[in-house]
């Protein structure tokens, strides 16, 4: 937590502040000023946008960075507030800003393990597909579309028994799996747009949320 004057001169930062930035307890905050502890990338955001909508409409918040005075950059979710004299001119700005170098990190995991899943999926010789508990198709690989000559964003959210010369058939496997979790070797004859056929073996099993409820078939 952090009390500037208009001039962007720090007035007052607490301890949880001065711990973030490398200030000691007992320093003078004074004789710094707002962009002593941000990034230029965000001291614009700061400055161009979060300042002005402060002052027009009370408050602003959103995502920046602090800077720490070894030079290291803080991830930081950020609000500030504009505070008024009696008269209604613009007297300070308060800013409050969690750090979130973690959830940050978690994001970066998460997005690197869904790169890496979606990498294994697209390597695959095999046409895989996810399709919905009504039958649509939510997603294919590079090798579903080789198979039927249909581009990916064609093939979402069209009916998966339509690319099989028996539809009911098809249709009778996917209710199958979500009725029994799973189905093995389950034959099938699948149709290209030019009208050939291939002969394949279904193998499929529902997936699950975290709360174990079923989102569809893989």
């Amino acid at each position: 937590v952090a009390l500037a004057d208009m001039e962007a001169r720090v007035i007052y930062m607490n301890r949880a502040g001065r711990r973030m930035v490398g200030i000691g307890d007992d320093e003078d905050i004074t004789t710094t000023h707002i962009p002593d502890f941000t990034p230029q990338w965000a001291l614009e955001t700061v400055l161009n946008k979060g300042v002005p909508t402060a002052i027009q409409e009370g408050s602003w918040s959103g995502e920046g960075a602090m800077l720490a005075r070894d030079g290291h950059e803080i991830p930081v979710s950020q609000a500030i507030m504009v505070h008024r004299a009696a008269d209604g001119t613009p007297q300070n700005l308060s800013t409050v800003a969690r750090d979130i170098t973690e959830s940050k990190r978690l994001v970066e995991e998460m997005r690197v393990a869904s790169l890496y899943a979606r990498n294994l999926i697209e390597a695959s010789l095999d046409p895989l597909v996810t399709i919905s508990p009504d039958g649509k198709i939510t997603d294919v690989n590079n090798a579903t579309e080789q198979v039927t000559g249909v581009p990916r964003e064609s093939l979402i959210g069209k009916e998966f028994a339509d690319y099989f010369t028996e539809p009911n058939r098809a249709r009778e496997g996917y209710q199958q799996v979500f009725s029994q979790g799973t189905v093995k070797d389950y034959p099938l004859t699948l149709r290209h747009v030019s009208g050939r056929t291939m002969e394949v073996l279904y193998n499929a099993s529902v997936y699950k949320n975290e709360a174990g409820i079923v989102q569809g078939v893989f």
